[in-house]
């Protein structure tokens, strides 16, 4: 398979699954939001910002928040798959499975690969808030999916 098939084809999946992801964090956003801008207001507070400053910057991350989610998801979705589509169009021929063991196989080496660095890391006293763990539970099933999705598609268009 060309190279460039999986390029393109993970950087279309890449969106989809960046705007999914993007509208899950929002969610989970929303469902902290009021603790997570006291939390940006003391912080800024601790700082030594003035409080009107501080009431602002809030203010203005409050308004930008949705947006920052959406975007970064669209964004590191674009790039991840970017990559996952380059190397799975390189070893597409090399894997004697069918088109949907290799979309499985990218799926649990992609999960390992965001998930388990998470395992290692325990939020301290002073962590922001986050949101219930279904968000991150929906997150995880959206990176499952992504690679099963993008191989499907190659399988298709790939020929």
């Amino acid at each position: 398979m060309k190279l460039s098939t999986g390029l393109k084809w993970g950087a279309l999946v890449g969106v989809v699954i960046g705007l999914l992801q993007g509208a899950v964090g929002y969610l989970g956003y929303l469902t902290i939001k009021e603790k997570f801008t006291e939390y940006l207001y003391n912080v800024l507070i601790s700082q030594g910002v003035p409080a009107d400053a501080a009431r602002t910057a809030v203010l203005n991350a409050e308004q930008w928040m949705g947006v920052g989610a959406l975007l970064g998801g669209v964004i590191s979705g674009v790039v991840i798959y970017l990559i996952v589509g380059l190397v799975m169009a390189a070893l597409w021929d090399r894997l004697k499975m069918h088109w949907t063991a290799k979309g499985a196989l990218f799926s649990i080496v992609l999960l390992l690969i965001t998930l388990v660095p998470r395992l290692f890391v325990t939020p301290g006293a002073t962590a922001p808030p986050s949101p219930p763990p279904i968000y991150d539970a929906l997150g995880a099933v959206i990176t499952f999916i992504g690679p099963i999705i993008l191989a499907g598609v190659l399988n298709a268009r790939g020929r």
